[in-house]
């Protein structure tokens, strides 16, 4: 359940940039959450990257 919590809030928290936010603000959120996609992606595939 708190995956899809944390869902909901990351819904929220581009619903805010999206309404409120500049184009910068709005080109700066499209990169995060591209890099989102592209991390859960590697995930399910077991590609994930080490952490030192």
């Amino acid at each position: 359940m708190e995956l899809r919590t944390l869902l909901w809030q990351l819904r929220g928290a581009a619903h805010d940039v999206l309404t409120s936010g500049s184009d910068d603000q709005h080109a700066k959120a499209r990169e995060v959450l591209v890099e989102a996609r592209r991390s859960l992606y590697r995930i399910l595939a077991g590609d994930e990257p080490t952490k030192d």
